[in-house]
């Protein structure tokens, strides 16, 4: 805020109706520091004589920064992740940026090399605004699977292979069966066997990440076959 008179020997006395803290200093000077919005009003008294002259003036609330962010979540290949926070409306340059409170802010808006948890990503404009917002980076799953150990299967009949997967069949990319032999299919998550002698099967999953994980299971023939009297 600014005020003046003339001539010399003038007093100055700031009110607002934003309250009695809303001036932060200089409440009797020409140039008070204002803290809130609201109608600020200037008297200005001459010593000489007690004349006093009136003035006013709206102080508008700086609208809050808004600003958006992107992340990249921790995964089985690249175990620790990023967020990158970008100014989106009301922000006023030079900005800075930080992910904890209390923490230094910093003029780069990447934030690399972070661990999985909870990060509070903030913007602060020139004007000293902020905002934040609260971000979780998540565990990053490493995929599994298992088979049974054996399957049994008298000669000429068939067995389904159930898989169990982390994580789940909707979230694996690829599946490699080998050897496709006798399979009725070598690229999907359940296929028929009907191997005529015993076998060991291999399964690989790859996920959508590009990690991979193993299991292996035996289907068991029984070629005897039974005689009854």
């Amino acid at each position: 805020l600014s005020g003046s008179g003339t001539p010399a020997g003038l007093t100055y006395a700031w009110t607002s109706t934003a309250g009695s803290n809303a001036l932060l200093s200089g409440a009797n000077t020409p140039s008070p520091t204002a803290g809130a919005a609201g109608l600020y009003v200037l008297t200005v008294t001459r010593v000489d004589n007690g004349c006093t002259d009136t003035d006013d003036v709206v102080v508008n609330a700086a609208p809050e920064p808004a600003f958006t962010y992107e992340t990249a979540q921790p995964n089985c290949m690249e175990p620790v992740g990023s967020i990158e926070i970008s100014a989106s409306a009301n922000a006023v340059e030079p900005l800075s940026y930080a992910i904890h409170n209390g923490q230094p802010y910093q003029t780069n808006a990447l934030f690399d090399n972070l661990q999985p948890g909870t990060y509070t990503p903030t913007l602060r404009d020139a004007y000293g605004c902020t905002t934040n917002a609260s971000v979780l980076l998540t565990e990053p799953v490493y995929p599994s699977v298992q088979l049974p150990p054996t399957y049994n299967l008298a000669l000429g009949d068939s067995v389904i292979l159930t898989p169990t997967t982390v994580p789940p069949a909707a979230g694996i990319a690829e599946w490699a069966w080998t050897p496709a032999l006798d399979l009725s299919c070598a690229d999907c998550p359940e296929p028929w066997a009907k191997p005529l002698l015993t076998q060991v099967y291999n399964l690989r999953i790859t996920d959508f990440d590009g990690c991979s994980a193993e299991a292996t299971t035996r289907v068991l023939v029984d070629r005897g076959r039974k005689v009854y009297a």
